[in-house]
């Protein structure tokens, strides 16, 4: 079971990591599970459809981050995380070209 951050007003303390998968959790709780917003390679905000919104914040599990999260997007779409490099950068790459990019992350 997920207990990890999620942003709901009424979302219980365990979730199926399934149900985030398909996105049943955000649908059921209306639930976020990254406070977080798109940017380029520049860290400059993206604005993107609610659709990649709904995929990345809505249908990923979270993990623990100082700020806000910068989701990184390349070729059109968001990246995917691929690790943290402490003690503060975040990982992604690009799933169309697997260009990598840094994303600070400082406290």
């Amino acid at each position: 079971m997920y207990q990890g951050v999620v942003y709901s007003a009424n979302a219980p303390d365990n979730l199926c990591p399934w149900c985030i998968a398909d996105g049943s959790a955000t649908d059921k709780y209306d639930a976020d599970f990254f406070d977080g917003h798109f940017v380029d390679d520049e860290d400059d905000y993206l604005d993107l459809n609610a659709a990649w919104h709904r995929e990345v914040f809505g249908k990923t599990i979270g993990f623990a981050t100082y700020n806000p999260i910068g989701w990184w997007v390349h070729c059109g779409e968001p990246a995917e995380f691929v690790t943290r490099q402490e003690p503060y950068e975040m990982v992604f790459e690009c799933r169309r070209c697997a260009k990598r990019h840094l994303v600070g992350d400082y406290d």
